[in-house]
């Protein structure tokens, strides 16, 4: 049985993580559910699943105590530790990730009363069509008589923008599973919380949104089961799929090999067809390149700087400024001369490129001492902050050249 030539395959059941496996990449679902291949989750599904098992734990005991007051940041740090010994991570700076999780959000969410916890880690199985959809709801709390919220816990390092939060599929399907599980209660609230950035974004779904995600389970359950070929859909975030170290197309594209090359130039459909798959394949390397060095970057903040194969490998720090405003404007107007509704149409917002812009037009004009005086004065009005920049210089003979 190929990826080319299997038919018949039947859905035991559908859930958010299936369906949206098969839509990114037929073939990533091909592997995991039709073939069966047992796969290996990276750190980062890891971490996510221990954040998820400390706050359910968490809750759950809380829940069984009656508790009501505010919750102990010892006592839940105590069981992010106890997951941390089965969980099979060994990075120290995930561990400090996950304690400053835990602080930061007990910090924003200080108190618990039993009486509003409807659920913690909630099962479903609910039907869709001819289908049967399962998942697992991380929180449902009770707001009022007529009003339960949903909450789903997030580690991702980004934050999800409004349009994807509104359109979200695992947000609809258990809204879904809300009208199944509590039928009493009739409005229902979303939420994602982002746990590394302390952020909750909440949203909302139409009758005829739901209806929507209903009618898009059943069609993505009837074309699972009528597929015959399970293409690769290559995207950035391959570096990260489970499956990746077996799947021929992404080893191709790491390889920087095209599927297509257009022969004729003036053939602009070609043109473009080539395009978009370099394109795709560009960002394949590109997140592979950031992933890697990630990894880099980690053995240098605990061992240091390290060489090798030829290559010089640190991390050196880049200062950034931001500068408020007004206080800006009306300084540079008070110094250089120009108005402020001058300095205002040429600055708009305090845009470091424009500013310094600005700067180079009155050097010329300005002694070389009160033009150093007036940076000085200027960075003091800016916040600073310091970021780390990761460096490959490949060593030839007594030179050196960035490789970047």
């Amino acid at each position: 049985m190929t990826a080319e030539t299997v038919r018949g395959f039947k859905n035991e059941y559908l859930s958010y993580s299936r369906l949206s496996r098969y839509v990114e990449c037929p073939m990533s679902f091909y592997r995991q559910y039709v073939l069966g291949e047992k796969t290996t989750p990276n750190d980062s599904l890891r971490f996510g699943s221990l954040m998820h098992e400390t706050l359910e734990a968490f809750y759950k005991a809380l829940a069984a105590e009656k508790y009501v007051g505010v919750m102990s940041k010892e006592r839940a740090l105590a069981v992010f530790e106890e997951k941390w010994a089965s969980s099979g991570l060994t990075d120290p700076k995930l561990f400090e990730d996950g304690r400053a999780i835990l602080r930061n959000y007990l910090a924003a969410n200080p108190e618990f009363d039993h009486s509003t916890l409807l659920a913690v880690e909630k099962k479903f199985r609910i039907p869709v069509g001819s289908f049967e959809v399962l998942g697992y709801i991380d929180r449902i709390d009770r707001v009022d008589d007529s009003t339960i919220r949903i909450v789903d816990y997030k580690t991702n390092r980004l934050i999800f923008s409004r349009e994807e939060v509104d359109s979200d599929l695992q947000l609809s399907v258990y809204q879904l599973a809300a009208r199944e599980l509590f039928p009493e209660f009739p409005n229902v609230e979303l939420e994602f919380h982002m746990l590394r950035h302390g952020v909750r974004i909440k949203t909302s779904r139409t009758d005829e949104q739901i209806e929507d995600a209903r009618a898009f389970i059943e069609t993505v359950g009837r074309q699972i089961e009528s597929a015959t070929q399970w293409p690769a859909n290559l995207g950035p975030n391959c570096v990260y799929c489970d499956v990746s170290s077996e799947c021929p197309a992404f080893h191709r594209a790491l390889l920087g090999e095209v599927d297509f090359l257009c022969r004729d130039e003036s053939d602009i459909d070609a043109v473009a067809r080539e395009r978009e798959e370099v394109a795709a394949k560009a960002k394949i390397l590109y997140a592979r390149k950031s992933h890697l060095e990630t990894i880099l970057k980690a053995r240098i903040e605990h061992e240091g700087s390290f060489d090798s194969n030829g290559v010089h490998y640190s991390v050196y720090p880049v200062k950034s400024l931001t500068y408020p405003a007004e206080e800006t404007i009306v300084f540079l107007s008070e110094n250089i001369g120009l108005s402020e509704g001058d300095l205002r149409s040429r600055l708009l917002a305090v845009d470091n490129k424009q500013l310094e812009t600005v700067l180079k037009s009155i050097r010329k004009d300005m002694p070389a001492a009160r033009f150093r005086l007036l940076q000085t004065e200027l960075e003091s009005l800016a916040e600073q902050s310091v970021s780390s920049r990761f460096s490959a210089r490949k060593v030839k003979g007594a030179s050196v050249s960035e490789v970047e």
